[in-house]
């Protein structure tokens, strides 16, 4: 894969195959802004694998690349604070556009962890209740504020970009508010960002 993605130009990726060992000098001195790894293929945690990245390479951000039975684990890894989670079953294609969506600020989830995602997420209906939304509209608007686009959250939530939008305008409707950078204000000030 890094061969692969490092044919695209913008970037540099170096491969990495063997869990147990230490890495080579050439990586270790390596600053990535992103590190892809399988947490399946080690015996540590999500949690203590990225400890044990963060301290090898410095601040970065780490994605899951997981076999795609593996919803419990692309749980952990967003609990973790993964930036992302990848079906190993994907198209190269797909892959390259998750990296480049998490290198721009946002947070992937593969579609066959979207139950993953939803359970990770699903903090937002514990917040702002009285607010008049229903969990879905709230679920939906704290991820646009997030950044994300509807054919992202559609992934996530495993529905289609027309009902995310059809909930996105119906909350917005109801909350008074236009445009993203109304519900990205609004979601700031309920403390959903936070």
């Amino acid at each position: 894969m890094a061969r692969e993605v490092s044919r695209l130009g913008d970037c540099t990726c170096m491969g990495w195959a063997t869990p147990s060992a230490k890495p080579t000098l050439e990586i270790s001195s390596f600053s990535p802004s992103v590190v892809v790894s399988d947490p399946t293929q080690t015996s540590q945690s999500p949690g203590a694998l990225r400890e044990a990245h963060l301290a090898m390479f410095g601040d970065h951000d780490s994605v899951a690349y997981l076999p795609s039975d593996a919803s419990a684990t692309a749980r952990a890894c967003l609990e973790a604070d993964f930036s992302g989670v990848i079906s190993r079953g994907e198209e190269l294609s797909v892959v390259i556009q998750a990296l480049e969506s998490i290198v721009a600020g946002g947070v992937y989830i593969d579609g066959v962890f979207g139950q993953a995602g939803v359970a990770f997420f699903s903090h937002a209906r514990d917040i702002g209740a009285d607010d008049g939304l229903s969990d879905r509209e709230r679920e939906i608007l704290l991820q646009v504020a997030r950044g994300r686009t509807a054919k992202e959250i559609a992934r996530m939530l495993s529905i289609s970009p027309k009902t995310v939008e059809t909930y996105r305008y119906r909350a917005m409707n109801k909350l008074g508010l236009s445009g993203r950078g109304a519900v990205y204000d609004y979601a700031e000030g309920q403390a959903w960002l936070a």
